[in-house]
């Protein structure tokens, strides 16, 4: 069996996975809720930085909601942009000490609740539900990956 803190990690990384598939099957780019949960994730992912076209391919959520959302981070003070180093024609996004604060905030809450919950099913239940559902996910997508080749 493996530990809690691992298994928040694959819950964690299942819950997007799970958003980024909701939102390609119903081809909405405005499924992500409102909040900044999915870009505080991806940028604690890449503290090197991300430009933006990544973090909209990533979350499955469209240029310009990803742009507001970023402007409203930068207004606060939680991220910073600057000049990719190796492409200056790139931007990158990173995290300020205020939005890794927040961040470690928002993760706080989160795995309070994880554990809540954890607690309720018990190890070998969540253990099985995270396993049935990175299941379901692999065959979800080689589903749509089928059905990409027959359109061809």
């Amino acid at each position: 069996m493996e530990d809690t803190d691992g298994n928040k990690k694959k819950y964690l990384e299942l819950f997007y996975l799970i958003r980024k598939l909701r939102a390609n099957e119903n081809n909405c780019s405005h499924s992500m809720t409102k909040g900044i949960g999915g870009i505080l994730y991806e940028l604690r992912k890449n503290p090197n930085g991300i430009t933006p076209g990544e973090l909209s391919e990533r979350l499955a959520v469209g240029s310009g909601r990803i742009g507001n959302a970023l402007k409203s981070m930068e207004v606060k003070g939680a991220i910073e942009r600057k000049t990719n180093p190796d492409d200056h024609r790139k931007v990158l996004v990173t995290l300020t000490n205020k939005g890794r604060e927040f961040s470690d905030q928002l993760q706080k809450q989160f795995e309070e609740k994880l554990d809540y919950v954890i607690d309720k099913l018990g190890e070998e239940k969540f253990e099985e539900y995270l396993k049935l559902s990175h299941e379901f996910i692999d065959y979800f997508i080689d589903y749509e990956n089928k059905e990409d080749k027959t359109h061809d």
